[in-house]
């Protein structure tokens, strides 16, 4: 128990992106892009902002399963593996793939938008890959407004 809560205390002071450049700077690009399309009132396109070959988008909500998600898509979980999406309510893990394996992941955080996917595991093609951006008030007051992504189509 010790362990656990030990865990979930140094998970907790990680950033909500990956740490590497790479990661950062595809992250601000997403979140840029978004941002962008949310002022004009477009359609946020990931291949837009994703400027690598990738043929697949995963998103993965809280608390998936990444042994259940390697068994359901065949793909090795070894680049989010200490992600902590499986403990964690506060981001989605964002996984771009090539030919089943992954290429580059971020952990979005749902303070700047939450997908709203039907499943706790989604893919979506390169193509496919677009949402509408809306905004909605929240419940809370003096809250801020909470930016959703509801995938086009």
């Amino acid at each position: 128990m010790k362990l656990i809560v030990l865990f979930m205390l140094i998970c907790s002071t990680l950033p909500a992106s990956n740490s590497t450049s790479e990661h950062k700077e595809l992250y601000d690009q997403i979140r840029n892009g978004i941002l962008k399309a949310k002022s004009e009132k477009q359609v946020f396109h990931f291949a837009s902002v994703a400027n690598f070959d990738w043929d697949e988008l995963y998103i993965l909500r809280s608390y998936t399963r990444l042994k259940s998600f390697s068994k359901e898509t065949g793909i090795d979980t070894k680049p989010i593996q200490y992600c902590g999406i499986e403990l964690f309510d506060h981001y989605n893990v964002i996984a771009f793939v090539k030919n089943k394996q992954i290429i580059t992941y971020i952990e979005y955080s749902i303070a700047n938008g939450d997908f709203t996917v039907d499943q706790v595991i989604n893919t979506f093609s390169k193509e496919d890959a677009t949402f509408n951006i809306t905004e909605t008030k929240v419940g809370i007051p003096n809250q801020k407004n909470a930016i959703v992504f509801y995938p086009k189509g």
